[in-house]
């Protein structure tokens, strides 16, 4: 869906400049003016985002600040407004600054009617350059926390005891040999991918948890869907709620077939030296 065309605002009048340059010096909002081929006005928080000082600002190509990998679609906007068409008001571009940082902008634009009658266009918004950092690391934590995941084998987990809610989180493929969707959901459901001859085992350990708020730590034997058998290491902690009750587990299960076949391999082969 297309946006309406822009209105065109007129410019304050020569007696409200004033009253415009103080709001716009005081707010913490970038608040920039081109003519599409110069910019006319700026702001402190405009020279604060593109690192250049206002003698230097006034008068710059707007599309000299703008990242070059932006600058294209940056300029096919501008074109667009000054043309009247219509074009979504918000947008976020990365400014490059004289010495070489990048930053990050959230802008809004509309058309206005500057003072000799031509088109401008007004540009407000704020520098996210601190919250893109942000989630940019965050990004990175999580793609490095999940790869740590897939070489460990291990899945994270959390059961709500009360409504026996099951939530997975990792590579649930490679520790019960099938895709979130299907471990997760409730503790009852995790219960029945147990080996009916560890099953019992893991519930007293649960319970055990449970009732003294210790740590549930259990070694268990999953039924694949084609039948095979994975070897699986439990550990959690049992988490408390406002009556000191335990009302969730919060834990990790990691695959530990390979270690626990050799384990059993090396037992027959001392049952074998026994004999």
């Amino acid at each position: 869906m297309s946006s309406p065309p822009h209105p065109v605002v007129d410019a304050p009048p020569r007696q409200g400049e004033d009253w415009f340059h103080s709001l716009a010096a005081s707010t913490a909002g970038v608040v920039l003016v081109t003519d599409g081929t110069r910019v006319v006005f700026a702001n402190p928080a405009a020279e604060r985002l593109t690192g250049l000082a206002l003698d230097r600002l006034l008068g710059t190509a707007p599309l000299d600040v703008v990242h070059p990998d932006d600058r294209r679609a940056a300029r096919r906007r501008l074109a667009a407004r000054l043309e009247g068409e219509a074009v979504e008001p918000a947008v976020t571009l990365r400014v490059q600054r004289p010495d070489g940082e990048v930053r990050w902008a959230d802008l809004s634009a509309c058309v206005i009617a500057l003072e000799d009658g031509r088109p401008g266009v007004l540009y407000s918004g704020h520098d996210v350059t601190a919250h893109r950092r942000a989630v940019d690391e965050l990004t990175a934590t999580r793609a490095r926390f999940e790869r740590a995941q897939e070489a460990a084998r291990t899945v994270t987990w959390e059961w709500e005891l009360a409504g026996d809610r099951l939530t997975v989180d990792g590579p649930t493929e490679l520790v019960f040999g099938a895709p979130a969707g299907a471990v997760e959901g409730t503790g009852r459901q995790l219960l029945g991918r147990i080996h009916p001859e560890d099953r019992e085992g893991f519930l007293r350990a649960v319970e055990r948890a449970r009732d003294e708020g210790g740590p549930l730590v259990a070694e268990i034997r999953v039924i694949l869907a084609d039948g095979h058998i994975r070897w699986v290491s439990e550990r959690a902690r049992a988490i408390a709620g406002p009556d000191g009750a335990t009302e969730r587990f919060a834990g990790v299960a990691t695959d530990v077939t390979e270690r626990k076949r050799a384990e059993l391999a090396l037992e027959k082969e001392r049952d074998r030296a026994q004999v």
